[in-house]
């Protein structure tokens, strides 16, 4: 679910054994999130935000140095419950064991609860819509061509070499 609530509602159901520990880890998360997030917000001046951040830097710093994995796993012994709690920050594309937790807890609460969106067919829906608009605006698509180069007039591609020679305008 794309729903912040849904999500903790779904997670509690597919694994009832860990609903206690789900309850826990978003009561940290939302805590911790409460402390950090004002730093980041550039809409609260930072004499604001500040003072009362500089009590918590223990804890920052600890949450800096602490992997993802280590922070999951004061709450989780499962795995798979694990991984799909850190899918939102796979696209980082760094491991569980090295993403620093202070940047998890962040992306985690901020996507989760102000609404993450994936495209409606995924990939190749978004594939799909380009391509008929493009034939909509009047464009040829030619798949499985080896392109030489492409010609620009004006900062404008205007034409394709094909690496036979031909050339398409």
């Amino acid at each position: 679910p794309n729903s912040y609530d849904e999500l903790i509602k779904k997670l509690c159901q597919e694994f009832p054994s860990e609903a206690d520990n789900i309850s826990r880890f978003i009561h940290d998360l939302e805590k911790h999130v409460r402390i950090y997030a004002p730093l980041f917000d550039y809409t609260i001046p930072k004499y604001r935000s500040v003072p009362s951040f500089l009590t918590k830097i223990p804890a920052f710093l600890k949450h800096s140095m602490l992997g993802t994995r280590n922070y999951l796993e004061t709450f989780f012994t499962n795995e798979r419950l694990m991984a799909i709690l850190f899918q939102p920050a796979a696209f980082m594309g760094i491991p569980m064991d090295e993403f620093p937790s202070v940047n998890y807890m962040m992306m985690f609460y901020l996507l989760m609860k102000n609404g993450m969106y994936t495209i409606h067919g995924g990939g190749q829906g978004l594939t799909d819509e380009l391509k008929e608009r493009f034939i909509q605006l009047g464009g040829t698509l030619k798949t499985g061509i080896e392109i030489k180069k492409i010609i620009l007039k004006n900062k404008k591609a205007v034409a394709v070499l094909r690496s036979d020679g031909t050339r398409f305008d």
